[in-house]
Protein backbone atom coordinates (compact mmCIF):
# COMPACT_ATOMS: atom_id res chain seq x y z
CA UNK A 1 0.00 0.00 0.00
CA UNK A 2 0.92 3.30 -0.61
CA UNK A 3 1.29 5.57 2.67
CA UNK A 4 0.39 9.32 1.22
CA UNK A 5 1.80 10.57 4.84
CA UNK A 6 5.49 10.37 2.46
CA UNK A 7 3.74 13.83 0.76
CA UNK A 8 4.19 16.61 2.94
CA UNK A 9 1.15 18.04 4.72
CA UNK A 10 0.87 21.73 2.83
CA UNK A 11 -0.38 19.70 -0.30
CA UNK A 12 2.32 21.19 -2.85
CA UNK A 13 3.22 17.27 -4.17
CA UNK A 14 -0.03 15.85 -3.60
CA UNK A 15 -0.80 18.39 -6.40
CA UNK A 16 1.87 17.40 -8.50
CA UNK A 17 1.10 13.83 -8.28
CA UNK A 18 -2.55 14.64 -9.74
CA UNK A 19 -0.72 16.78 -12.33
CA UNK A 20 1.05 14.33 -13.27
CA UNK A 21 -1.11 11.61 -13.05
CA UNK A 22 -3.39 13.97 -15.86
CA UNK A 23 -0.47 13.83 -17.60
CA UNK A 24 0.06 10.06 -17.60
CA UNK A 25 -3.52 9.39 -18.95
CA UNK A 26 -2.56 11.99 -22.02
CA UNK A 27 -4.30 15.28 -20.94
CA UNK A 28 -2.82 18.50 -20.68
CA UNK A 29 -3.56 20.20 -17.23
CA UNK A 30 -2.76 23.89 -15.87
CA UNK A 31 -2.76 25.58 -12.79
CA UNK A 32 -5.52 28.18 -12.27
CA UNK A 33 -5.14 30.95 -9.70
CA UNK A 34 -5.49 30.00 -5.64
CA UNK A 35 -8.62 28.46 -4.40
CA UNK A 36 -11.05 29.21 -1.92
CA UNK A 37 -9.32 26.82 0.72
CA UNK A 38 -5.67 29.25 -0.56
CA UNK A 39 -4.78 26.07 -2.97
CA UNK A 40 -4.36 25.53 -6.18
CA UNK A 41 -6.72 24.53 -8.79
CA UNK A 42 -6.27 22.28 -11.56
CA UNK A 43 -7.86 22.52 -15.36
CA UNK A 44 -7.80 19.96 -17.51
CA UNK A 45 -9.59 19.74 -21.07
CA UNK A 46 -11.24 16.11 -22.44
CA UNK A 47 -11.57 14.92 -25.92
CA UNK A 48 -14.75 13.21 -25.81
CA UNK A 49 -15.72 11.14 -29.28
CA UNK A 50 -19.39 11.07 -30.87
CA UNK A 51 -20.49 9.26 -33.76
CA UNK A 52 -21.78 12.99 -35.19
CA UNK A 53 -19.64 15.11 -33.36
CA UNK A 54 -16.21 15.12 -31.49
CA UNK A 55 -16.36 17.40 -28.44
CA UNK A 56 -14.34 18.84 -25.35
CA UNK A 57 -15.34 18.51 -21.98
CA UNK A 58 -13.03 21.31 -19.32
CA UNK A 59 -12.95 19.91 -15.75
CA UNK A 60 -12.14 21.81 -12.64
CA UNK A 61 -9.74 19.47 -10.46
CA UNK A 62 -9.65 20.21 -6.75
CA UNK A 63 -6.65 18.60 -4.65
CA UNK A 64 -7.31 17.80 -0.74
CA UNK A 65 -5.04 16.49 0.78
CA UNK A 66 -5.56 15.37 4.45
CA UNK A 67 -3.54 12.04 4.86
CA UNK A 68 -1.41 13.25 7.59
CA UNK A 69 -4.60 13.99 10.24
CA UNK A 70 -6.35 11.65 8.49
CA UNK A 71 -9.22 13.12 8.12
CA UNK A 72 -12.12 12.59 5.90
CA UNK A 73 -12.85 15.19 2.94
CA UNK A 74 -16.54 16.72 4.36
CA UNK A 75 -19.08 18.59 2.33
CA UNK A 76 -17.59 21.53 4.53
CA UNK A 77 -14.17 21.35 2.57
CA UNK A 78 -15.46 21.43 -1.11
CA UNK A 79 -17.53 24.73 -1.29
CA UNK A 80 -19.52 26.39 -4.39
CA UNK A 81 -18.67 23.65 -6.75
CA UNK A 82 -21.07 24.85 -9.58
CA UNK A 83 -20.15 28.67 -9.43
CA UNK A 84 -16.83 27.76 -9.80
CA UNK A 85 -17.76 25.86 -12.41
CA UNK A 86 -19.81 28.21 -14.71
CA UNK A 87 -17.63 30.60 -13.41
CA UNK A 88 -14.84 29.31 -15.69
CA UNK A 89 -17.25 27.06 -17.86
CA UNK A 90 -16.01 24.02 -16.32
CA UNK A 91 -18.38 20.95 -17.49
CA UNK A 92 -16.69 18.36 -14.83
CA UNK A 93 -15.85 18.80 -11.30
CA UNK A 94 -12.96 15.85 -10.20
CA UNK A 95 -12.10 15.97 -6.61
CA UNK A 96 -9.10 14.03 -5.88
CA UNK A 97 -8.14 13.21 -2.49
CA UNK A 98 -5.83 11.43 -0.88
CA UNK A 99 -8.08 9.73 2.15
CA UNK A 100 -11.97 9.03 1.16
CA UNK A 101 -15.22 11.04 0.60
CA UNK A 102 -17.82 11.15 3.10
CA UNK A 103 -21.33 9.77 2.40
CA UNK A 104 -22.67 12.95 2.23
CA UNK A 105 -19.88 14.87 -0.14
CA UNK A 106 -20.62 11.47 -2.27
CA UNK A 107 -24.12 11.98 -2.14
CA UNK A 108 -24.11 15.64 -2.86
CA UNK A 109 -21.76 14.97 -5.84
CA UNK A 110 -24.16 12.21 -7.25
CA UNK A 111 -27.00 14.88 -6.93
CA UNK A 112 -24.64 17.49 -9.26
CA UNK A 113 -23.71 14.81 -11.51
CA UNK A 114 -27.68 13.67 -12.14
CA UNK A 115 -29.26 17.22 -11.85
CA UNK A 116 -26.98 19.69 -13.55
CA UNK A 117 -24.93 19.32 -16.78
CA UNK A 118 -21.81 18.91 -14.57
CA UNK A 119 -20.09 15.73 -14.33
CA UNK A 120 -18.55 14.77 -11.31
CA UNK A 121 -15.77 11.83 -10.64
CA UNK A 122 -14.07 11.53 -7.30
CA UNK A 123 -10.48 9.83 -7.60
CA UNK A 124 -9.88 8.48 -3.78
CA UNK A 125 -6.74 7.06 -2.14
CA UNK A 126 -7.70 3.80 -3.37
CA UNK A 127 -8.31 5.03 -7.21
CA UNK A 128 -4.70 6.93 -7.26
CA UNK A 129 -3.27 3.58 -5.74
CA UNK A 130 -4.93 1.38 -8.29
CA UNK A 131 -3.82 4.42 -11.37
CA UNK A 132 -0.03 4.16 -10.25
CA UNK A 133 0.55 0.81 -9.76
CA UNK A 134 0.66 -0.42 -13.43
CA UNK A 135 3.08 -0.19 -15.97
CA UNK A 136 2.40 3.08 -17.40
CA UNK A 137 2.35 5.40 -14.16
CA UNK A 138 4.93 3.58 -12.11
CA UNK A 139 7.84 5.82 -12.90
CA UNK A 140 5.54 8.45 -10.81
CA UNK A 141 5.03 5.96 -7.62
CA UNK A 142 8.39 5.73 -7.42
CA UNK A 143 9.12 9.21 -7.43
CA UNK A 144 6.23 10.18 -4.89
CA UNK A 145 6.41 7.68 -2.99
CA UNK A 146 10.06 6.30 -2.52
CA UNK A 147 9.54 4.84 0.48
CA UNK A 148 6.47 2.90 0.01
CA UNK A 149 7.40 1.90 -3.16
CA UNK A 150 11.47 0.30 -1.08
CA UNK A 151 9.12 -1.51 0.89
CA UNK A 152 10.48 -5.08 1.65
CA UNK A 153 6.90 -6.76 1.04
CA UNK A 154 5.31 -7.99 -1.76
CA UNK A 155 2.14 -6.30 -3.40
CA UNK A 156 0.24 -8.63 -6.15
CA UNK A 157 -3.04 -7.22 -8.23
CA UNK A 158 -5.38 -9.70 -10.13
CA UNK A 159 -5.35 -8.46 -13.89
CA UNK A 160 -8.11 -9.27 -16.77
CA UNK A 161 -6.80 -13.42 -16.03
CA UNK A 162 -7.33 -14.74 -12.87
CA UNK A 163 -3.83 -16.62 -13.52
CA UNK A 164 -1.89 -13.24 -14.05
CA UNK A 165 -1.13 -10.40 -11.71
CA UNK A 166 0.97 -6.95 -11.57
CA UNK A 167 3.65 -7.43 -8.71
CA UNK A 168 5.72 -5.03 -7.04
CA UNK A 169 8.66 -5.60 -4.89
CA UNK A 170 11.91 -3.66 -3.43
CA UNK A 171 10.99 -1.32 -6.37
CA UNK A 172 10.58 -3.57 -8.84
CA UNK A 173 7.59 -3.88 -11.20
CA UNK A 174 6.87 -7.42 -12.88
CA UNK A 175 4.32 -9.29 -14.80
CA UNK A 176 3.67 -12.69 -13.20
CA UNK A 177 1.27 -15.30 -14.08
CA UNK A 178 1.34 -19.01 -13.76
CA UNK A 179 0.78 -21.68 -16.16
CA UNK A 180 -2.48 -22.59 -14.63
CA UNK A 181 -4.37 -21.79 -11.39
CA UNK A 182 -5.12 -18.63 -9.28
CA UNK A 183 -2.55 -19.02 -6.98
CA UNK A 184 0.51 -16.98 -6.90
CA UNK A 185 4.16 -19.01 -6.89
CA UNK A 186 5.41 -18.77 -3.68
CA UNK A 187 7.04 -15.83 -2.97
CA UNK A 188 10.47 -16.99 -1.36
CA UNK A 189 11.32 -18.87 -5.42
CA UNK A 190 10.20 -15.04 -6.35
CA UNK A 191 12.52 -13.16 -3.94
CA UNK A 192 15.55 -15.72 -4.59
CA UNK A 193 15.14 -15.23 -8.54
CA UNK A 194 15.60 -11.18 -7.80
CA UNK A 195 18.41 -12.03 -5.56
CA UNK A 196 20.22 -13.71 -7.79
CA UNK A 197 19.56 -11.09 -10.85
CA UNK A 198 21.00 -8.66 -8.00
CA UNK A 199 24.07 -10.39 -7.67
CA UNK A 200 25.21 -9.98 -11.59
CA UNK A 201 28.17 -7.74 -11.54
CA UNK A 202 27.73 -5.69 -14.40
CA UNK A 203 29.70 -2.89 -16.28
CA UNK A 204 29.34 1.01 -14.81
CA UNK A 205 25.85 2.58 -15.10
CA UNK A 206 24.59 -1.13 -16.32
CA UNK A 207 22.01 -3.13 -14.82
CA UNK A 208 19.51 -5.73 -14.77
CA UNK A 209 15.82 -4.77 -14.42
CA UNK A 210 13.45 -7.76 -14.22
CA UNK A 211 10.14 -7.68 -16.28
CA UNK A 212 8.60 -10.43 -16.14
CA UNK A 213 8.11 -14.20 -14.29
CA UNK A 214 6.06 -17.18 -16.34
CA UNK A 215 5.81 -20.18 -13.52
CA UNK A 216 4.97 -23.45 -14.89
CA UNK A 217 2.50 -24.54 -12.48
CA UNK A 218 1.47 -28.48 -13.00
CA UNK A 219 5.56 -29.22 -13.21
CA UNK A 220 6.58 -27.67 -9.34
CA UNK A 221 8.98 -24.94 -9.07
CA UNK A 222 9.42 -24.36 -12.90
CA UNK A 223 10.42 -20.66 -13.86
CA UNK A 224 10.96 -18.44 -16.90
CA UNK A 225 12.51 -15.02 -16.39
CA UNK A 226 12.72 -12.10 -18.26
CA UNK A 227 15.03 -9.11 -17.31
CA UNK A 228 16.59 -5.97 -19.12
CA UNK A 229 20.36 -5.72 -19.39
CA UNK A 230 20.63 -2.09 -19.35
CA UNK A 231 23.11 -0.52 -20.97
CA UNK A 232 23.61 3.56 -21.39
CA UNK A 233 24.40 4.82 -25.30
CA UNK A 234 27.39 5.99 -24.22
CA UNK A 235 29.18 3.02 -23.90
CA UNK A 236 28.64 -0.84 -25.80
CA UNK A 237 28.04 -3.31 -23.05
CA UNK A 238 30.47 -4.92 -21.35
CA UNK A 239 29.22 -8.10 -20.99
CA UNK A 240 28.46 -11.00 -23.26
CA UNK A 241 25.84 -13.43 -23.02
CA UNK A 242 28.55 -16.14 -21.68
CA UNK A 243 29.69 -13.26 -18.85
CA UNK A 244 26.17 -12.57 -17.27
CA UNK A 245 25.23 -16.78 -18.24
CA UNK A 246 27.88 -18.02 -15.97
CA UNK A 247 26.46 -15.82 -12.79
CA UNK A 248 23.48 -17.37 -12.94
CA UNK A 249 22.30 -20.10 -11.36
CA UNK A 250 19.84 -22.23 -12.79
CA UNK A 251 18.97 -23.81 -9.16
CA UNK A 252 18.40 -20.71 -7.15
CA UNK A 253 15.10 -21.64 -6.45
CA UNK A 254 15.14 -24.77 -3.98
CA UNK A 255 14.10 -27.88 -5.80
CA UNK A 256 13.57 -25.93 -9.28
CA UNK A 257 14.64 -25.18 -12.50
CA UNK A 258 14.83 -21.41 -13.93
CA UNK A 259 15.37 -20.58 -17.64
CA UNK A 260 16.94 -16.97 -17.89
CA UNK A 261 15.56 -14.67 -20.83
CA UNK A 262 17.53 -11.18 -21.19
CA UNK A 263 17.70 -8.75 -23.68
CA UNK A 264 19.83 -6.00 -24.29
CA UNK A 265 18.10 -3.22 -23.62
CA UNK A 266 20.62 -0.21 -24.78
CA UNK A 267 19.17 3.35 -23.21
CA UNK A 268 19.38 7.20 -22.72
CA UNK A 269 19.61 8.10 -19.14
CA UNK A 270 20.41 11.65 -19.57
CA UNK A 271 16.88 12.26 -21.35
CA UNK A 272 14.03 14.04 -19.62
CA UNK A 273 11.85 11.12 -19.85
CA UNK A 274 13.90 8.32 -19.08
CA UNK A 275 13.49 5.61 -16.54
CA UNK A 276 14.37 2.11 -16.28
CA UNK A 277 11.24 0.88 -16.04
CA UNK A 278 9.39 2.68 -18.57
CA UNK A 279 5.91 1.60 -19.92
CA UNK A 280 7.67 0.82 -23.23
CA UNK A 281 9.87 -1.98 -21.76
CA UNK A 282 6.65 -3.60 -20.98
CA UNK A 283 4.92 -3.42 -24.34
CA UNK A 284 5.77 -7.19 -25.01
CA UNK A 285 4.76 -8.84 -21.86
CA UNK A 286 0.74 -7.57 -22.24
CA UNK A 287 0.44 -10.95 -24.10
CA UNK A 288 0.48 -14.05 -22.56
CA UNK A 289 4.07 -14.69 -21.21
CA UNK A 290 4.37 -17.91 -22.54
CA UNK A 291 4.41 -16.04 -25.94
CA UNK A 292 6.06 -13.23 -24.93
CA UNK A 293 8.99 -14.88 -24.14
CA UNK A 294 10.05 -15.76 -27.89
CA UNK A 295 10.44 -12.09 -28.19
CA UNK A 296 12.93 -11.82 -25.66
CA UNK A 297 15.46 -14.69 -26.22
CA UNK A 298 17.01 -16.97 -23.82
CA UNK A 299 20.75 -16.25 -22.71
CA UNK A 300 21.79 -19.81 -22.87
CA UNK A 301 21.03 -20.11 -26.69
CA UNK A 302 22.45 -17.06 -27.53
CA UNK A 303 25.80 -17.74 -26.16
CA UNK A 304 26.36 -19.97 -29.41
CA UNK A 305 27.71 -17.12 -31.22
CA UNK A 306 28.12 -14.92 -27.70
CA UNK A 307 26.62 -11.79 -29.27
CA UNK A 308 23.51 -9.74 -28.53
CA UNK A 309 21.41 -10.74 -31.24
CA UNK A 310 18.58 -9.45 -29.32
CA UNK A 311 20.06 -5.78 -29.37
CA UNK A 312 16.85 -3.13 -28.83
CA UNK A 313 17.77 0.48 -29.43
CA UNK A 314 16.49 2.97 -27.08
CA UNK A 315 13.34 4.27 -26.56
CA UNK A 316 12.97 7.96 -28.46
CA UNK A 317 10.55 10.65 -26.86
CA UNK A 318 12.16 14.05 -27.99
CA UNK A 319 14.16 15.59 -30.68
CA UNK A 320 17.23 15.58 -28.32
CA UNK A 321 16.89 11.98 -27.24
CA UNK A 322 17.26 11.47 -31.52
CA UNK A 323 20.30 13.26 -31.68
CA UNK A 324 21.93 11.26 -28.87
CA UNK A 325 20.91 8.19 -29.89
CA UNK A 326 22.56 9.10 -33.74
CA UNK A 327 26.15 10.41 -32.14
CA UNK A 328 26.31 6.95 -30.39
CA UNK A 329 24.20 4.50 -33.17
CA UNK A 330 27.05 3.09 -34.73
CA UNK A 331 29.15 1.72 -31.53
CA UNK A 332 26.24 -0.33 -31.83
CA UNK A 333 26.62 -1.42 -34.42
CA UNK A 334 23.84 -0.27 -36.62
CA UNK A 335 24.52 1.70 -39.96
CA UNK A 336 23.28 2.65 -43.41
CA UNK A 337 23.63 0.44 -46.30
CA UNK A 338 22.24 3.09 -48.75
CA UNK A 339 18.91 4.30 -47.81
CA UNK A 340 18.56 0.80 -46.01
CA UNK A 341 19.13 1.41 -41.95
CA UNK A 342 20.79 -2.16 -40.60
CA UNK A 343 22.84 -4.02 -38.03
CA UNK A 344 26.22 -5.50 -38.19
CA UNK A 345 26.44 -7.94 -35.49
Amino acid sequence: MLNFQELPKDGTKFEQLARELLLKKGLRPHWTGVGPDSGRDLLVEEELSSKIKNYKRLWLVDCKHFAISGKTVGVGDITDIRDRCERIGAKGFLLICSTTVSSELSRKLDEINSNTDIATEIWDAITIEKLLLNPTSYSVAQQFFPSSMASPSWKMFYTEREERWMSHFEGYFLYVESRSGIQPPSLVDLESIIRELEGVELGYDESLRIRAIWHDTPNGPFYSIAADYLVPSEHTPTMKPSDIRSQLNDSCVEGGFVVWHIKLQITLPQSDYYSPDDPGYYNLFKQPLFHAFYGVGEISKMMEIDKWTNQQPPLIRTFNDQLIWKNNQEKFGYTKMGDLECRVL
